[in-house]
């Protein structure tokens, strides 16, 4: 008896799988032939669990190379503002997240908080923290100086989070 196999369309990819593994079990078929089902049904398996387990992650920050040389043999600038601080987080289900150097590496499957970026975020955030206690930087010669980070993460059965903590102080050049 020769029985053909066949994937409809509109058919569950796993509902295909079970029936193509009962049709191998009822039908009389040659060794040949469940050798190479075996083998689609392990890549048919192996593609399922390859896109189940790949999911959303972020790793690192962008570090840029600006350079800008600054004469500072003289007085030209002052400090503005000291300790400002910005931050950002990332919340994941199914995932984990680890310190990598000074950054974060977080692997997940479902993002259920925070933002996309994290050292992007935290800088706006350190910028906003500033306008709050010292007013608008329009018009102004402002540069970020000293600037520190943090990460901490948290880890656990079903939950990852990672958060990135910048603190900066601000210098203001003047003529």
């Amino acid at each position: 008896m020769h029985q053909k196999f066949f994937v409809c369309e509109n058919e569950n990819v796993l509902e295909t799988i079970f029936v193509i593994i009962m049709n191998c079990k009822k039908a009389e078929i040659s060794h040949e032939r469940k050798s190479e089902m075996k083998k689609i049904i392990l890549s048919l398996a192996l593609v399922t669990l390859l896109v189940l387990v790949s999911g959303c992650g972020t790793m690192g920050s962008f570090r840029a190379s600006n350079v800008t040389n600054v004469e500072l043999s003289q007085p030209n600038f002052n400090i503005v503002a000291r300790d400002l601080q910005g931050s950002a987080m990332q919340g994941y289900l199914i995932g984990v997240s680890f310190p990598q150097a000074s950054d974060i590496a977080t692997f997940g499957l479902i993002k259920v908080s925070g933002v996309d970026k994290l050292y992007d975020t935290a800088v706006k955030a350190l910028w906003d923290d500033y306008r709050e206690k010292h007013g608008a930087t329009e018009g102004k010669k402002l540069a970020l100086v000293n600037i520190r980070q943090d990460t901490k993460t948290l880890n656990t059965l079903v939950y990852t989070e990672a958060t990135l903590y910048l603190s900066a102080d601000v210098v203001e050049f003047i003529e």
